[in-house]
C-alpha cells in the first residue's frame, strides 16, 4: 500500500504520478524502467479542469452523446491547448456525426501530439491518421495490433464495417463487449454488423442485451431503431419510436422521426425538420426532390450554398449538394462546383476521395452520359467511407435508375434487387428515402413486364404500405401503383388515407 496527500488541487496529478511510480516500483518494475516513462502530466494534462472535462466528454461519446462530448472536450481545450486526448474525443464525436472535415482536422491535429499519448493512444492516433489518408495497410496494421493487445476493439470493427468485411467485425466486437464492457458502440457495431449481412434475429438479441446491460444510452436507443429500420419496417420504427419507453430519446433525438416522415412522403412534415437538422444533411433536399420534381424548391435549398464563397463553404456539403444542384437543371453550378471542389482538395482530401464519385455520376446522368454515370455511381459504392455513417448500398439505385434509362432494364432490376440484400444501420434511413420507394414501383415494373405476377404484387404492394400516408402531391403516384397492382392480382391492396376534398 501506498499514501500520499496532495495539498490541494492543482498538486492531485503530481500525486497521483508520484503514487503510480511507487506502485510500479513495489511490484517489481526496475528503477530505470520507472524514471524513463514520461510525466503523467505530460502525457495528459496539468490541468485538472480540463481532465474533468475530458472525462466527462469520453464518458458522453462513449454513450452515444456527442454534441454534449464535443462541448466538453472543447471547453478541455480551451483550458489546455496541447492535450491530446481532448482532440481524441472530437475525432470520434465528429466521426460518428458524419462531419468527415472536422474529423480530419481533429486526426491531424491529434497526429501532430502523439508524443503526449500513451503508447496505446498513439497507436490508435496513427490508425486514424492513416485512415484519413487513404493509407488502408498501414491503418489495418495499427487497428490490428491494438486488437491484439486486448484495446480498441470498437475501432477496429468500425474499420472493418467500413471495408463490408461483415464476418469479421461481428467476430471483433463481439469480443470487444466482454473486455471493453461499459462502451455502448461496442453493441452498436455488433448491432450494424448483424444488420448488414440481414441476421435480425441476431441483431434483435444483442439490442435486447444492450439495453439491459446500458438502459441509458443514446447509442442502446438507436441500435433498437435500427431494427426495424433495416428490415424497411418503417411503421413497426415508428411505432417504437412513439411508444412510451423511447420517449425520452425522441425528445432528444426528433432527426428520427422525421426521417420516418421522409421515407413515407409525408413532405410537411419532413420540410418542417430543417431546423431539427440543420440545412447541411443533403440527403432530405435531394429524397424530396426525387419525390416532386420541385426544381424551385430545390433552387431555394442550394442557391444559400452558391451565394457563399469558396472559404466559406463546406467540404462535407459539395457532394451531396452538386447531386442536387445537378439534378435539378442548373448543370453549369454543378460543374463549376466540382471544379472548386476538385481545387479546394486536390483530390486527395477524405471528402473527395470517400463521394466525389457521386457528384461526377450526377453530372454525366444530367448530360445523359448513361455509361459513364453508372460507372460514377458504382465506384461511389465501393469508394471509401471515412465516418461512421456507412450506407453500403449507395450508388446501386443511382446507378440502376441510368441504366434504366439507357434501356438496360434487366441490369437495373439486378442491381436494385442487390441493393435490397444488404442493410445499413447508420445513414442508411435517410439515404433510402432518396431512392428504396421509387425502386419498389421500377422491380415491380420489371416483374409484371416479365409476367412474374408473384413478385410484381410483392413490390406493389410494399410501395403502397409505405406511401399509405404520403401528402397529396403523392397521391396520385400511390393511386397509380394501386391500379397496378390490381391489375396483376385483382385485388386492391391497403387502403391509403382519405384525402379531405377541397373546400
Amino acid at each position: 500500500t501506498e499514501r500520499t496527500t496532495a495539498t490541494d488541487d492543482g498538486h492531485l496529478i503530481g500525486a497521483i504520478e508520484q503514487l503510480g511510480r511507487a506502485l510500479r516500483r513495489g511490484i517489481g518494475e526496475s528503477l530505470r524502467s520507472v524514471r524513463a516513462t514520461a510525466p503523467l502530466a505530460q502525457v495528459t494534462t496539468a490541468s485538472l479542469p480540463a481532465l474533468r472535462a475530458y472525462s466527462a466528454a469520453s464518458r458522453d461519446v462513449n454513450l452515444g452523446e456527442p454534441i454534449r462530448a464535443i462541448a466538453l472536450a472543447k471547453n478541455a481545450l480551451t483550458l489546455d491547448t496541447a492535450f491530446a486526448n481532448a482532440w481524441s474525443v472530437l475525432y470520434v464525436a465528429y466521426a460518428n456525426m458524419g462531419q468527415i472535415e472536422l474529423q480530419d482536422e481533429a486526426a491531424v491535429r491529434l497526429y501532430a501530439l502523439r508524443d503526449r499519448l500513451s503508447e496505446h493512444q498513439a497507436l490508435r492516433a496513427a490508425a486514424d491518421y492513416h485512415g484519413l489518408r487513404g493509407e488502408r495497410v498501414e491503418e489495418e496494421a495499427a487497428w490490428r495490433q491494438l486488437y491484439d493487445e486486448n484495446a480498441d476493439f470498437a475501432n477496429y470493427a468500425n474499420m472493418l464495417l467500413e471495408r463490408r468485411r461483415f464476418a469479421e467485425a461481428e467476430v471483433v466486437q463481439r469480443k470487444g463487449i466482454e473486455v471493453e464492457k461499459g462502451k455502448a458502440v461496442g453493441y452498436w457495431n455488433l448491432v450494424e454488423a448483424q444488420l448488414a449481412q440481414q441476421h435480425f434475429s441476431a441483431a434483435e438479441t444483442t439490442v435486447a442485451r444492450a439495453r439491459a446491460k446500458l438502459p441509458g444510452a443514446t447509442l442502446t436507443y438507436q441500435a433498437a431503431m435500427a431494427v426495424p429500420l433495416a428490415k424497411r419496417d418503417v411503421a413497426a420504427a415508428e411505432s417504437l419510436y412513439n411508444s412510451s419507453a423511447f420517449s425520452t430519446f425522441k425528445a432528444q433525438r426528433p432527426d428520427y422521426g422525421c426521417s420516418m416522415a421522409l421515407q413515407q412522403a409525408r413532405l410537411k412534415e419532413s420540410r418542417r425538420c430543417s431546423l431539427v437538422r440543420g440545412h447541411s444533411d443533403m440527403l432530405f433536399a435531394l429524397a424530396d426532390f426525387r419525390y416532386t420534381g420541385d426544381s424551385v424548391r430545390a433552387r431555394q435549398v442550394y442557391q444559400p450554398f452558391l451565394s457563399k464563397s469558396a472559404t466559406e463553404r463546406s467540404l462535407d456539403d459539395y457532394a451531396m449538394m452538386i447531386a442536387l444542384v445537378a439534378e435539378a437543371g442548373a448543370l453549369k453550378d454543378a460543374k463549376s462546383l466540382l471544379n472548386e471542389f476538385r481545387a479546394r482538395t486536390k483530390g486527395v482530401h477524405p471528402t473527395y476521395r470517400a463521394d466525389s464519385a457521386l457528384a461526377v455520376g450526377s453530372i454525366a446522368a444530367a448530360e445523359g452520359q448513361w455509361d459513364r454515370a453508372a460507372t460514377a455511381f458504382l465506384a461511389w459504392n465501393t469508394d471509401p467511407m471515412p465516418s461512421s455513417y456507412h450506407p453500403y448500398n449507395r450508388g446501386l439505385p443511382e446507378a440502376a435508375a441510368v441504366l434504366k434509362r439507357a434501356g438496360k432494364s434487366d441490369s437495373a432490376v439486378t442491381l436494385l434487387e442487390h441493393a435490397l440484400t444488404v442493410s445499413s444501420a447508420a445513414g442508411g434511413d435517410e439515404y433510402e428515402a432518396t431512392w428504396y420507394s421509387q425502386a419498389l414501383q421500377q422491380l415491380g415494373d420489371a416483374y409484371a413486364e416479365r409476367g412474374d405476377r408473384t413478385k410484381a404484387a410483392d413490390s406493389y404492394t410494399k410501395y403502397i404500405e409505405l406511401m399509405k400516408n404520403a401528402d397529396t402531391p403523392i397521391a396520385s403516384q400511390v393511386k397509380a401503383v394501386r391500379e397496378k397492382l390490381l391489375s396483376v392480382t385483382g385485388e386492391p391492396g391497403p387502403a391509403t388515407k382519405q384525402v379531405g376534398k377541397p373546400r
